[in-house]
């Protein structure tokens, strides 16, 4: 049990961080209110919303394919898919963990390099998050005046507030890690110099070169309208995951395409949070947009928060256990 909490201490702790937050935007609420919002939920929306999220975990597999094969291999669609599940499963427990699991697994089944497959996530991630951030764009662009206490609340005023009150040890912070970058840089040169050719530093200039490769596939491969058609396709599954969810909730189904354009952009943040699944901080963050920027009472927002949220993590749950069996047959995946 030690080695347990050891090893798996700070998960534990973003966990307890999340059911906080859960404990505090609730305590204040009226349950009984909540309560009847979930009686009165039409739940073949919210069946409609996992069935979409099912599609949009299918062709995130193929797009994550599409990149691997632009490294000369060509792994099964299946054991793609039932890897990406397993990752999604174990970010459940642990934080972007998952990203990590996922190569590993597929990388055990498919006999491909663990740091070529990491690369190819990374640079589809880093493909993700842009797509992120101009929704984030346009949502803030069309309703800049909507969106601009809502943002100044929670967003400029406690950075601005964090920086002013602790500049000192910013500053501090932030020579540290440059100073740590330029030593690293220092003894990573003359260790390189110094290595011999099959030498820690020569293995490790292996290592990355394929992590260069799987990060560059996005760039370099030829099929980059189909990749670019798979995340359109992609983010507007994710899109139509909230939209339709809206109309479980009566009081909330006639918000339209701007606010879920909203609930996307800024729930999508809520979930990168290193908090297992968003617990907590995704709740956070719907129930004050929903609140704030659309005047929907409290408890109904708090409704759509936990179904939303809760039928998303029992499709991972469902894929994710399906998806281990199916790989646990293979040893070599255990």
């Amino acid at each position: 049990m030690k080695k347990f909490f050891r090893e798996n201490f700070n998960g534990i702790i973003f966990l307890i961080i999340g059911l906080i937050i859960l404990f505090l935007i609730t305590k204040d609420q009226n349950i009984e209110k909540i309560f009847q919002e979930f009686i009165t939920a039409n739940y073949w929306w919210i069946i409609l919303s996992m069935i979409i999220s099912v599609i949009s975990h299918f062709i995130r597999a193929l797009r994550w394919r599409l990149l691997i094969q632009k490294l000369n291999y060509k792994p099964a669609l299946s054991k793609t898919f039932y890897s990406l599940m397993t990752g999604y499963l174990l970010n459940l427990i642990l934080p972007r963990a998952g990203e990590i699991s996922r190569c590993v697994v597929l990388g055990k089944t498919e006999n491909i390099p663990f740091n070529k497959l990491l690369g190819t996530v990374i640079s589809e991630r880093a493909f993700d998050t842009f797509c992120l951030f101009l929704i984030l764009f346009f949502v803030i662009a069309l309703q800049y005046d909507l969106l601009k206490s809502y943002l100044a609340k929670y967003l400029y005023s406690p950075i601005l507030s964090t920086v002013e009150n602790n500049y000192i040890l910013l500053i501090i912070i932030v020579a540290s890690a440059l100073a740590v970058v330029f030593i690293a840089y220092l003894v990573i040169k003359k260790a390189g110099n110094n290595s011999h050719k099959d030498g820690v530093i020569t293995k490790g200039k292996k290592q990355f070169s394929g992590l260069k490769d799987g990060i560059l596939t996005i760039f370099k491969m030829k099929s980059k309208f189909l990749f670019l058609l798979y995340t359109l396709i992609l983010w507007s599954l994710y899109f139509l995951m909230v939209y339709v969810s809206f109309y479980a909730i009566s009081s909330i189904s006639h918000l339209g395409v701007y606010a879920a354009l909203a609930i996307l952009a800024l729930g999508s943040i809520g979930v990168a949070m290193p908090v297992p699944a968003g617990l907590g901080t995704y709740h956070f963050v719907v129930i004050t947009c929903l609140a704030e920027l659309f005047f929907i009472n409290t408890e109904a927002a708090t409704s759509f928060a936990y179904l939303s949220h809760a039928s998303q993590m029992l499709v991972v749950l469902i894929l994710g256990g399906y998806a281990w069996v199916k790989l646990a047959i293979n040893k070599n995946a255990i």
